[in-house]
Protein backbone atom coordinates (compact mmCIF):
# COMPACT_ATOMS: atom_id res chain seq x y z
CA UNK A 1 0.00 0.00 0.00
CA UNK A 2 1.33 3.11 -1.26
CA UNK A 3 -0.47 6.51 -1.69
CA UNK A 4 -3.14 7.39 1.22
CA UNK A 5 -6.66 8.08 1.29
CA UNK A 6 -8.74 9.24 4.45
CA UNK A 7 -11.83 7.20 4.56
CA UNK A 8 -14.15 7.32 7.17
CA UNK A 9 -16.66 4.53 8.36
CA UNK A 10 -20.16 4.25 6.72
CA UNK A 11 -22.12 1.75 8.22
CA UNK A 12 -23.86 -1.29 6.69
CA UNK A 13 -24.72 0.58 3.57
CA UNK A 14 -24.12 0.56 0.03
CA UNK A 15 -22.74 4.25 -0.85
CA UNK A 16 -21.65 5.41 -4.19
CA UNK A 17 -18.70 7.39 -4.49
CA UNK A 18 -18.57 10.94 -3.30
CA UNK A 19 -17.92 13.61 -5.35
CA UNK A 20 -14.72 14.73 -3.37
CA UNK A 21 -12.22 12.39 -1.48
CA UNK A 22 -11.14 14.91 0.65
CA UNK A 23 -11.07 15.51 4.85
CA UNK A 24 -14.15 18.50 4.58
CA UNK A 25 -16.42 15.35 2.83
CA UNK A 26 -16.10 12.86 5.06
CA UNK A 27 -18.97 10.81 5.78
CA UNK A 28 -20.15 9.53 9.58
CA UNK A 29 -19.98 6.27 10.88
CA UNK A 30 -22.60 5.11 13.61
CA UNK A 31 -22.63 1.94 14.07
CA UNK A 32 -20.51 -1.60 13.66
CA UNK A 33 -22.32 -3.11 10.14
CA UNK A 34 -20.41 -3.68 7.15
CA UNK A 35 -19.77 -0.39 5.34
CA UNK A 36 -19.59 -1.03 1.15
CA UNK A 37 -17.55 1.56 -0.49
CA UNK A 38 -18.33 0.98 -4.69
CA UNK A 39 -15.84 3.31 -6.15
CA UNK A 40 -13.26 5.59 -4.81
CA UNK A 41 -13.79 9.58 -5.95
CA UNK A 42 -11.03 10.42 -7.91
CA UNK A 43 -10.13 14.02 -6.67
CA UNK A 44 -8.83 12.78 -3.04
CA UNK A 45 -5.89 14.73 -1.20
CA UNK A 46 -4.28 14.68 2.05
CA UNK A 47 -2.24 16.51 3.91
CA UNK A 48 -0.06 14.49 5.87
CA UNK A 49 2.24 15.57 9.05
CA UNK A 50 5.65 14.73 10.23
CA UNK A 51 4.77 11.57 11.99
CA UNK A 52 3.60 9.84 8.89
CA UNK A 53 4.75 6.81 6.91
CA UNK A 54 4.81 8.20 3.72
CA UNK A 55 7.80 9.98 1.99
CA UNK A 56 5.35 12.81 0.38
CA UNK A 57 3.83 15.29 2.72
CA UNK A 58 0.57 15.50 0.11
CA UNK A 59 -1.20 12.91 -1.19
CA UNK A 60 -3.36 12.88 -4.37
CA UNK A 61 -5.76 9.97 -6.13
CA UNK A 62 -8.43 7.81 -4.90
CA UNK A 63 -9.40 8.84 -1.42
CA UNK A 64 -12.12 8.50 0.37
CA UNK A 65 -12.86 10.01 4.26
CA UNK A 66 -14.57 8.53 7.21
CA UNK A 67 -15.40 9.66 10.32
CA UNK A 68 -16.32 8.41 13.80
CA UNK A 69 -16.77 9.26 17.85
CA UNK A 70 -16.84 7.16 19.89
CA UNK A 71 -19.76 6.31 22.71
CA UNK A 72 -18.28 3.29 24.95
CA UNK A 73 -14.18 2.99 25.32
CA UNK A 74 -12.81 -0.87 23.92
CA UNK A 75 -10.29 -2.30 21.82
CA UNK A 76 -10.67 -0.41 18.13
CA UNK A 77 -10.22 -2.80 15.41
CA UNK A 78 -11.42 -2.96 11.85
CA UNK A 79 -10.85 -5.06 8.56
CA UNK A 80 -10.66 -2.96 4.95
CA UNK A 81 -11.28 -5.96 1.77
CA UNK A 82 -10.61 -4.53 -1.56
CA UNK A 83 -13.25 -5.10 -3.92
CA UNK A 84 -10.52 -6.72 -6.07
CA UNK A 85 -8.68 -9.06 -3.50
CA UNK A 86 -5.42 -7.66 -5.58
CA UNK A 87 -5.17 -4.16 -5.19
CA UNK A 88 -3.00 -2.01 -2.59
CA UNK A 89 -4.50 -0.69 -0.17
CA UNK A 90 -3.27 2.01 2.54
CA UNK A 91 -4.63 4.01 5.04
CA UNK A 92 -4.16 6.68 8.12
CA UNK A 93 -5.97 6.54 11.47
CA UNK A 94 -6.45 9.80 12.78
CA UNK A 95 -7.18 11.78 16.29
CA UNK A 96 -9.49 14.89 15.68
CA UNK A 97 -11.07 17.47 18.06
CA UNK A 98 -14.51 17.23 19.35
CA UNK A 99 -16.16 18.79 15.92
CA UNK A 100 -14.31 16.83 13.67
CA UNK A 101 -11.93 19.73 12.24
CA UNK A 102 -10.01 18.83 10.23
CA UNK A 103 -6.74 21.60 10.88
CA UNK A 104 -4.15 19.92 13.42
CA UNK A 105 -5.19 16.10 13.13
CA UNK A 106 -2.84 13.85 14.94
CA UNK A 107 -1.14 10.36 12.89
CA UNK A 108 -2.40 7.08 15.38
CA UNK A 109 -1.76 4.73 12.86
CA UNK A 110 -0.29 4.95 9.47
CA UNK A 111 -0.36 2.13 6.76
CA UNK A 112 1.85 2.46 3.41
CA UNK A 113 3.15 -1.59 3.20
CA UNK A 114 2.60 -2.60 -0.28
CA UNK A 115 3.92 -3.70 -3.54
CA UNK A 116 7.72 -3.31 -4.10
CA UNK A 117 7.93 -0.78 -7.47
CA UNK A 118 10.52 -2.17 -9.18
CA UNK A 119 12.02 -5.24 -7.35
CA UNK A 120 10.26 -8.66 -8.60
CA UNK A 121 12.42 -10.38 -7.02
CA UNK A 122 10.72 -10.02 -3.24
CA UNK A 123 7.48 -11.54 -2.44
CA UNK A 124 4.73 -8.36 -1.53
CA UNK A 125 1.32 -10.49 -1.80
CA UNK A 126 1.60 -10.47 2.21
CA UNK A 127 1.35 -6.57 1.81
CA UNK A 128 -1.34 -6.60 -0.43
CA UNK A 129 -5.28 -7.24 -0.97
CA UNK A 130 -6.84 -7.23 3.10
CA UNK A 131 -5.93 -4.72 5.54
CA UNK A 132 -6.50 -2.92 8.66
CA UNK A 133 -6.54 -3.23 12.50
CA UNK A 134 -5.91 -6.06 14.57
CA UNK A 135 -4.70 -7.16 18.13
CA UNK A 136 -1.93 -9.56 17.13
CA UNK A 137 -0.31 -6.91 15.30
CA UNK A 138 2.83 -4.86 16.89
CA UNK A 139 3.40 -2.40 14.52
CA UNK A 140 1.70 1.40 14.79
CA UNK A 141 3.59 2.35 11.43
CA UNK A 142 4.24 0.52 7.78
CA UNK A 143 6.34 2.53 5.18
CA UNK A 144 6.31 2.20 1.59
CA UNK A 145 7.34 -1.73 -0.04
CA UNK A 146 6.98 -4.86 1.57
CA UNK A 147 10.26 -5.40 3.38
CA UNK A 148 11.41 -7.97 6.68
CA UNK A 149 7.92 -7.96 8.85
CA UNK A 150 6.09 -5.77 7.23
CA UNK A 151 2.68 -7.11 6.78
CA UNK A 152 -0.85 -5.52 5.93
CA UNK A 153 -1.99 -4.81 9.48
CA UNK A 154 -1.47 -2.38 12.67
CA UNK A 155 -2.17 -2.81 16.14
CA UNK A 156 -5.15 -2.44 17.35
CA UNK A 157 -6.19 1.20 19.36
CA UNK A 158 -7.54 1.57 22.56
CA UNK A 159 -10.43 4.30 22.09
CA UNK A 160 -12.44 6.29 25.25
CA UNK A 161 -15.67 7.87 25.11
CA UNK A 162 -15.61 11.16 23.40
CA UNK A 163 -13.15 10.65 21.21
CA UNK A 164 -13.36 11.46 17.13
CA UNK A 165 -11.28 10.08 14.27
CA UNK A 166 -10.76 10.65 10.64
CA UNK A 167 -9.89 7.19 8.95
CA UNK A 168 -8.24 7.75 5.47
CA UNK A 169 -8.87 5.14 2.81
CA UNK A 170 -6.64 5.36 -0.42
CA UNK A 171 -6.31 2.74 -3.45
CA UNK A 172 -3.17 2.78 -5.13
CA UNK A 173 -3.90 0.38 -7.83
CA UNK A 174 -7.10 1.34 -9.24
CA UNK A 175 -10.53 3.16 -8.33
CA UNK A 176 -12.11 0.11 -7.03
CA UNK A 177 -13.71 0.41 -4.10
CA UNK A 178 -13.98 -1.76 -0.68
CA UNK A 179 -15.97 -2.39 2.22
CA UNK A 180 -14.90 -2.35 5.81
CA UNK A 181 -15.76 -3.71 8.88
CA UNK A 182 -15.53 -2.92 12.72
CA UNK A 183 -14.92 -5.13 15.80
CA UNK A 184 -13.79 -4.65 19.27
CA UNK A 185 -15.97 -3.62 22.36
CA UNK A 186 -16.14 -0.42 21.90
CA UNK A 187 -19.22 1.25 20.32
CA UNK A 188 -19.95 4.43 18.18
CA UNK A 189 -21.82 7.15 19.08
CA UNK A 190 -24.93 7.67 16.99
CA UNK A 191 -26.03 11.26 18.20
CA UNK A 192 -24.29 13.63 16.33
CA UNK A 193 -24.01 17.47 17.23
CA UNK A 194 -25.25 19.46 13.51
CA UNK A 195 -26.11 22.69 16.33
CA UNK A 196 -23.84 24.76 13.65
CA UNK A 197 -25.72 23.76 10.43
CA UNK A 198 -29.01 25.23 12.06
CA UNK A 199 -29.84 28.81 11.46
CA UNK A 200 -32.57 31.05 13.26
CA UNK A 201 -33.79 34.38 12.12
CA UNK A 202 -36.22 36.63 13.84
CA UNK A 203 -38.39 38.17 10.72
CA UNK A 204 -38.28 41.70 10.88
CA UNK A 205 -41.61 43.85 11.88
CA UNK A 206 -42.78 40.71 14.28
CA UNK A 207 -42.37 40.23 18.07
CA UNK A 208 -42.40 36.39 18.16
CA UNK A 209 -42.06 35.42 14.35
CA UNK A 210 -39.07 33.04 13.26
CA UNK A 211 -37.45 31.25 10.63
CA UNK A 212 -35.38 28.00 11.13
CA UNK A 213 -33.61 26.14 8.62
CA UNK A 214 -30.91 23.12 8.96
CA UNK A 215 -27.77 23.68 6.56
CA UNK A 216 -26.50 20.79 5.09
CA UNK A 217 -23.28 19.94 5.26
CA UNK A 218 -20.32 19.35 2.21
CA UNK A 219 -21.03 15.53 2.29
CA UNK A 220 -24.90 15.99 2.13
CA UNK A 221 -25.44 13.58 5.09
CA UNK A 222 -29.17 14.39 6.40
CA UNK A 223 -32.13 12.57 4.02
CA UNK A 224 -34.98 12.79 6.95
CA UNK A 225 -35.90 16.04 9.02
CA UNK A 226 -38.40 16.54 11.70
CA UNK A 227 -38.86 19.84 13.84
CA UNK A 228 -40.89 19.78 16.62
CA UNK A 229 -41.05 23.71 18.27
CA UNK A 230 -43.57 23.08 20.59
CA UNK A 231 -47.24 23.46 21.70
CA UNK A 232 -47.50 27.07 21.80
CA UNK A 233 -45.84 27.25 17.96
CA UNK A 234 -47.66 28.18 14.91
CA UNK A 235 -47.09 25.62 13.03
CA UNK A 236 -45.93 23.34 15.89
CA UNK A 237 -43.83 20.51 13.50
CA UNK A 238 -42.31 20.36 10.66
CA UNK A 239 -40.66 18.24 7.92
CA UNK A 240 -37.80 19.00 5.85
CA UNK A 241 -34.80 21.30 5.82
CA UNK A 242 -36.85 24.88 5.90
CA UNK A 243 -36.93 27.79 5.66
CA UNK A 244 -39.55 27.39 8.28
CA UNK A 245 -41.71 30.46 9.28
CA UNK A 246 -42.76 30.18 13.03
CA UNK A 247 -45.15 32.17 15.36
CA UNK A 248 -44.83 31.46 18.83
CA UNK A 249 -48.28 32.59 20.73
CA UNK A 250 -46.60 32.63 24.28
CA UNK A 251 -43.78 34.80 25.84
CA UNK A 252 -40.96 33.04 27.85
CA UNK A 253 -38.38 30.21 26.72
CA UNK A 254 -39.35 28.07 23.94
CA UNK A 255 -37.10 24.66 23.24
CA UNK A 256 -37.50 23.94 19.39
CA UNK A 257 -36.05 19.83 18.76
CA UNK A 258 -34.51 18.82 15.49
CA UNK A 259 -34.35 14.88 14.38
CA UNK A 260 -32.27 14.05 11.56
CA UNK A 261 -31.97 10.92 9.55
CA UNK A 262 -28.47 10.43 7.72
CA UNK A 263 -27.74 8.48 4.94
CA UNK A 264 -25.73 5.52 6.48
CA UNK A 265 -29.10 5.10 9.18
CA UNK A 266 -27.62 7.62 11.63
CA UNK A 267 -30.18 9.32 13.48
CA UNK A 268 -29.54 12.62 15.69
CA UNK A 269 -31.45 15.07 17.83
CA UNK A 270 -30.24 18.82 18.44
CA UNK A 271 -31.78 21.50 20.38
CA UNK A 272 -31.96 24.96 20.76
CA UNK A 273 -33.92 27.91 22.78
CA UNK A 274 -35.58 31.14 21.85
CA UNK A 275 -36.88 33.67 24.63
CA UNK A 276 -39.97 35.74 23.10
CA UNK A 277 -40.51 38.67 25.29
CA UNK A 278 -43.40 39.38 23.72
CA UNK A 279 -45.91 37.36 21.68
CA UNK A 280 -47.92 37.92 18.60
CA UNK A 281 -51.12 37.63 18.26
CA UNK A 282 -53.33 35.42 15.80
CA UNK A 283 -56.53 33.72 15.10
CA UNK A 284 -57.05 30.50 14.09
CA UNK A 285 -56.62 31.07 9.85
CA UNK A 286 -53.60 33.50 9.57
CA UNK A 287 -51.56 36.21 10.96
CA UNK A 288 -49.95 39.10 9.43
CA UNK A 289 -46.47 41.17 11.11
CA UNK A 290 -45.25 44.38 10.53
CA UNK A 291 -44.36 46.06 7.33
CA UNK A 292 -41.20 46.67 7.11
CA UNK A 293 -38.64 48.23 6.14
CA UNK A 294 -40.30 50.67 8.13
CA UNK A 295 -39.64 53.54 6.88
CA UNK A 296 -39.52 52.75 3.33
CA UNK A 297 -38.16 53.56 -0.15
CA UNK A 298 -38.94 51.35 -2.49
CA UNK A 299 -40.54 48.11 -1.04
CA UNK A 300 -42.14 46.96 1.89
CA UNK A 301 -42.72 43.32 2.66
CA UNK A 302 -45.47 41.72 5.39
CA UNK A 303 -44.90 38.49 6.89
CA UNK A 304 -47.51 36.20 7.11
CA UNK A 305 -48.63 32.66 8.25
CA UNK A 306 -51.72 31.27 7.10
CA UNK A 307 -53.59 27.95 7.80
CA UNK A 308 -54.44 26.99 4.19
CA UNK A 309 -54.10 28.64 0.42
CA UNK A 310 -55.47 31.81 0.32
CA UNK A 311 -56.14 34.72 -2.54
CA UNK A 312 -56.24 38.31 -1.07
CA UNK A 313 -56.59 41.94 -2.36
CA UNK A 314 -54.13 44.66 -0.92
CA UNK A 315 -55.79 48.46 -1.03
CA UNK A 316 -53.08 51.24 -0.57
CA UNK A 317 -54.60 54.55 1.40
CA UNK A 318 -53.14 57.51 2.03
CA UNK A 319 -53.45 59.25 5.24
CA UNK A 320 -56.89 60.38 4.05
CA UNK A 321 -58.02 57.31 3.71
CA UNK A 322 -58.37 57.31 0.33
CA UNK A 323 -57.58 54.41 -1.92
CA UNK A 324 -54.40 55.37 -4.26
CA UNK A 325 -53.43 51.27 -5.40
CA UNK A 326 -54.76 48.01 -5.56
CA UNK A 327 -52.75 44.55 -5.55
CA UNK A 328 -55.05 42.15 -6.59
CA UNK A 329 -54.78 38.04 -6.96
CA UNK A 330 -51.82 37.99 -4.19
CA UNK A 331 -51.79 33.94 -3.78
CA UNK A 332 -50.57 33.21 0.24
CA UNK A 333 -49.14 29.89 1.19
CA UNK A 334 -48.41 28.36 4.80
CA UNK A 335 -46.16 31.06 5.43
CA UNK A 336 -44.08 33.51 3.60
CA UNK A 337 -43.76 37.86 2.44
CA UNK A 338 -46.05 39.92 0.61
CA UNK A 339 -43.77 41.91 -1.36
CA UNK A 340 -45.15 45.14 -2.54
CA UNK A 341 -43.23 48.30 -4.66
CA UNK A 342 -43.97 51.76 -3.23
CA UNK A 343 -41.35 53.48 -5.42
CA UNK A 344 -44.21 55.63 -6.99
CA UNK A 345 -45.69 56.87 -3.69
CA UNK A 346 -44.97 60.31 -2.63
CA UNK A 347 -43.63 60.43 0.86
CA UNK A 348 -46.23 60.13 3.84
CA UNK A 349 -47.82 57.97 5.88
CA UNK A 350 -49.88 54.91 4.06
CA UNK A 351 -51.79 52.21 5.33
CA UNK A 352 -52.24 48.74 3.78
CA UNK A 353 -55.89 47.13 3.98
CA UNK A 354 -55.61 43.01 3.47
CA UNK A 355 -59.09 41.97 2.22
CA UNK A 356 -60.63 38.56 1.08
CA UNK A 357 -61.08 38.77 -2.58
CA UNK A 358 -64.85 39.78 -2.34
CA UNK A 359 -63.38 43.21 -0.99
CA UNK A 360 -65.70 43.17 1.96
CA UNK A 361 -63.93 41.33 4.86
CA UNK A 362 -61.18 42.78 5.98
CA UNK A 363 -58.21 40.36 7.52
CA UNK A 364 -55.72 43.11 8.42
CA UNK A 365 -54.01 46.45 8.17
CA UNK A 366 -50.95 47.90 8.78
CA UNK A 367 -49.45 51.23 8.51
CA UNK A 368 -46.10 52.28 7.21
CA UNK A 369 -43.92 55.23 6.10
CA UNK A 370 -42.44 56.45 2.85
CA UNK A 371 -39.53 58.60 2.52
Amino acid sequence: MRKIIYLLLLVNYHLSFAQTGDCEHAKFICSKDIVYIDKFPLDGNINIDNNCCFPNKTINGNIQWLKFKIFTQGELNFKIIPNNIEDDLDFVLFKSNEKFSCSNLSTIRCMASGRNLGNEINDDSKCRGITGLKSESLDISESNGCFGNSDSYLKSVNVNKGDSYFLAVSNYTSQNGFNISFTGEFEFDQNINFEDNITMTKVPGTESIYQFEMKETNNDEFKEYYWDFGRSAYPNSAFGPGVHTVLFSEPGKHEIKILNKLAYNCTNINSLFVNVKKADKKDNSYYFGQVFPNPAKTDISIPYLSSNAKTVVIELLNSQGKVINTFQNINLLSSGFINLNVSELPAGVYFAVIKETDFIKILHTVNFVVI
